[in-house]
């Protein structure tokens, strides 16, 4: 007889999901947007947003038709399609906080598809505890990012929907859903092939369904390589065989070990960075989860037996044989069975998250590269939740039901607090962007076509969550003045990289600004006379245009001289007014 997925209990009641409804968002603002009304733009944001929010929207539509059409952006257009569309589209209303709050409900909806989708398949404790982790995921720090929000984020809600389709009944249409993650952000395409196992009946059929849906999948993956190849994608054409064959495999293997131990590190980097703000978040939210889990009945799953005491020993052979038939293995708890298909499930998941994680390191814990993790969310927070409803299992044996709700209570407030960590790092990040340009910009009054502006950078901070003044800082000024339209090497700043000195001038007696000494995209790098070089120490909390001329192994290269000119009437850019405080 089989043991069905989902537990004999009654419905959870309206209210109840109204009350889910209400309180994810609660969540997902309180741990990644609090403090968004300090938040700015960040990295890509610069390059891709300010565009968007000039355009008229009749012509970014056709834009964005012909960039859909063509491939563009790495041969998964909807990415960027969705960033400059709601950009556009938000930005008139609210400016940035606009932008922020579309990233708010983004995440909020798929946190709800989730929610949604637990409720389908698991007890009313499973779904609620699992709404709760999935709004706390740990490993992904990218959140806030209006990047990440709006273009990399609606990947989860395409693979959610067809989830929800797929177990609807409706598979062909599940089909078409799931091209949307592929087109968007692909690495949660493969997780749509282990949505079968949460279904409730692993019989014959269903075996019979998976293998077909494993070839339907694979072969609808096959066919989009092949039309990327024609686009030129080169993360596709440019793969070698040797990438090809043995990423997948390393990626799929540590990744899934980095999102599960970040749940165990972020506490600990709560507990480092506590403060006053953090430690009212985290004691709010420990009250709240308390409340909330203390109402929850685990004892929904079925369970009357002592755990212990239901285990009788069995052979190795024994188990193996089970195993190898689908057989749930002999000695342990029926009751155990549909809260390992879960597990199961959760752990299948995670490791399909990684395959195509080609360009990121798989073991990335702070910063943009954390969306290596993004896709890992569905499968991470069902395991979790498995290992909850597991010891919660456990704990009605021994009586520690209360303790273990205060545990898991205390567990979550901290992933609340890491939140804290991370949003104060994003309004760090904009604040030092504003103090920089800020006392930059009266300094370079002087410069020309042609001007270079150097900035070392031992003095312009790193935070570790979000990137300030880093490798987009030569596409900024542009943007803060229009510069002459008959200027064709228009002024650009560039953070230096450390030991700069040692790499900067080439065979021509030419300052060169390449990887080995600036950091900023390899589009911009450039080569310039030393004349022609404003260059700034940023050491001591100051930002000190240097005068004298820069000595090199032994050799003197004269800057760019001050000049008493002045402004010449550059019209105020986009980002003026947010970057340059003017009181």
């Amino acid at each position: 007889m089989q043991t069905r997925l989902t537990n004999p209990i009654k419905p959870r009641s309206q209210l109840e999901t109204i009350g889910m409804v209400v309180l994810i968002p609660g969540i997902i603002w309180l741990a990644h947007f609090w403090y968004s009304a300090s938040f700015g733009l960040y990295e890509d944001d610069i390059t891709i947003i300010p565009t968007a929010i000039q355009t008229k929207l009749p012509d970014l539509l056709k834009y964005l038709g012909n960039y859909i059409i063509h491939l563009y952006g790495h041969g998964r257009p909807l990415s960027d399609v969705f960033v400059e569309l709601f950009s556009n589209l938000t930005y008139p209303i609210a400016g940035l906080h606009g932008l922020y709050f579309a990233g708010f409900t983004v995440l909020s909806l798929n946190a709800i598809l989730f929610y949604l989708l637990l409720k389908r398949v698991a007890s009313p404790a499973f779904a609620i505890t699992g709404a709760l982790a999935y709004c706390l995921f740990a490993a992904d720090t990218t959140e806030p990012y209006v990047i990440a929000a709006l273009g990399l984020h609606p990947s989860i809600t395409f693979l959610l929907l067809a989830a929800h389709a797929y177990l609807s009944g409706k598979r062909v249409l599940s089909y078409f859903i799931i091209l949307g993650t592929i087109f968007c952000y692909e690495t949660a395409y493969l997780v749509f092939m282990a949505v079968p196992l949460l279904e409730a009946l692993w019989d014959r059929a269903w075996r019979k369904r998976l293998v077909r849906h494993a070839i339907i999948v694979i072969a609808i993956l096959g066919l989009v390589i092949f039309l990327r190849s024609f686009s030129s994608e080169a993360r596709v054409s440019g793969l070698g065989l040797k990438d090809l064959l043995t990423t997948p495999i390393t990626h799929s293997i540590i990744g899934p070990v980095v999102a599960m131990g970040s749940y165990l590190y972020r506490p600990i980097q709560v507990l480092r960075a506590i403060n006053l703000e953090i430690a009212l978040a985290v004691i709010g939210s420990f009250a709240a989860f308390g409340l909330v889990l203390s109402r929850l009945q685990w004892d929904s799953l079925g369970v009357k037996e002592n755990l212990w005491g239901g285990i009788k020993s069995k052979s190795a052979r024994d188990w193996i044989s089970a195993i190898r038939k689908w057989n749930w293995p002999p000695g342990l708890p029926v009751a155990l069975k549909p809260l390992a298909r879960l597990g199961l499930s959760g752990l299948v998941m995670l490791v399909l998250a990684y395959p195509l994680t080609f360009t990121i390191r798989p073991y990335a814990i702070t910063g943009r590269d954390t969306r290596v993790h993004l896709a890992a969310v569905v499968g991470a927070t069902i395991l979790l939740t498995s290992l909850i409803a597991f010891l919660f299992y456990i704990a009605r044996s021994l009586n520690a039901k209360k303790a273990l709700v205060w545990a898991c209570a205390a567990f979550l407030a901290l992933l609340v607090g890491f939140g804290f960590v991370v949003q104060k790092e994003y309004s760090q990040a904009w604040a030092d962007q504003r103090a920089f340009w800020t006392a930059l910009l009266p300094q370079i009054q002087d410069m020309t076509n042609g001007t270079v502006i150097l900035a070392d950078p031992k003095g312009l901070g790193n935070t570790k969550q979000a990137g300030g003044n880093t490798w987009n800082m030569p596409r900024v000024l542009n943007q803060i003045y229009t510069f002459p339209a008959e200027w064709k090497t228009p002024p650009r700043v560039f953070r230096l990289e450390p030991g700069w000195e040692k790499n900067l001038v080439n065979d021509q007696g030419l300052f060169k600004l390449d990887a080995s000494t600036t950091m900023a995209p390899p589009s911009l790098y450039t080569t310039a006379k030393s004349t022609d070089v404003i260059l700034f120490d940023t050491g001591g909390g100051k930002l000190t245009r240097q005068t004298g001329p820069l000595t090199i192994d032994g050799k003197t290269y004269p800057l760019k001289a001050p000049s008493a000119q002045s402004n010449p009437g550059f019209k105020k850019g986009f980002l003026y007014d947010y970057l340059i405080d003017t009181r």
